[in-house]
């Protein structure tokens, strides 16, 4: 057999940076709540500083070391599977006339499958915390009651997202946007001014969750296709 008829090996390209904070931090997660309830026991009255540097010395070597080389491995692996899907798909969309809106490439595979991830972490968070709720909603104050109601049927959006995850984009640029203005309107200045009550500490708990949203929302696509791309028509005849 020529060499002329041997297909060159496809390039592999490194993760993008957001696939690399996702992977640290799915690395990382685990590893530092395990460790705090592993020190808990006789570490509960160190100073936070002491407890943070000993956990940092067990996690970080572990993390770094063993966890993030197996999920880039993974990662790589199922990058190499929807390589060849990918390409003929992009092939034909190249190849195809342009149509005016010029809708933009769609995410790969994997993207899908991470955003699956996302909206499965909505669905089932909220389904646990808001769907029992619902059944005192009618005691509760209007707007209590309201923004359960909304919840739970953000939850019941978001569980249509994990068949339809590009035509529910929109939950996961809500969840985001809503609780990073809620972070930077009313934790951040309570931050700054060192005055966290109990209530507005455990909000700030639940919100760091929307770390893997933002981790997992294909941010460059929802700006092609909601801000650059040509709006729907506003006539009939446009």
């Amino acid at each position: 057999m020529s060499l002329s008829n041997q297909k060159a090996p496809v390039p592999s390209l490194p993760p993008s940076v957001h696939a690399r904070a996702l992977i640290t931090w799915i690395a990382i997660f685990p590893l530092v709540t395990l460790g705090f309830f592993a020190i808990a026991p006789f570490a509960g009255d160190w100073n936070p500083v002491l407890r943070a540097f000993v956990l940092s010395i067990v996690v970080v070597p572990v993390a770094v070391y063993l966890v993030v080389p197996q999920l880039m491995r993974a990662y790589g692996k199922l990058r190499a599977r929807q390589t060849t899907s990918s390409t003929a798909a992009r092939t034909t969309l190249t190849t195809a006339p342009t149509s005016e809106a010029a809708v933009p490439n769609p995410p790969s595979v994997l993207r899908l499958n991470l955003m699956r991830g996302g909206y499965l972490l909505m669905a089932v968070g909220l389904m646990i915390v808001k769907w029992p709720l619902l059944l005192q909603v009618a005691s509760m104050p209007a707007i209590e009651g309201a923004v359960v109601c909304i919840l739970t049927a953000v939850s019941l959006l978001a569980f249509l997202g994990l068949r339809y995850p590009i035509g529910m984009l929109p939950i996961l640029l809500f969840e985001v946007t809503w609780k990073v203005l809620w972070l930077a309107i009313v934790a951040l200045p309570h931050l700054i001014a060192n005055d966290v009550d109990e209530a507005t500490d455990q909000m700030l708990f639940s919100m760091l969750f929307v770390i893997p949203i933002i981790a997992v929302t294909p941010w460059v696509y929802a700006w092609k296709r909601f801000v650059t791309a040509r709006g729907d028509r506003w006539t009939r005849n446009a």
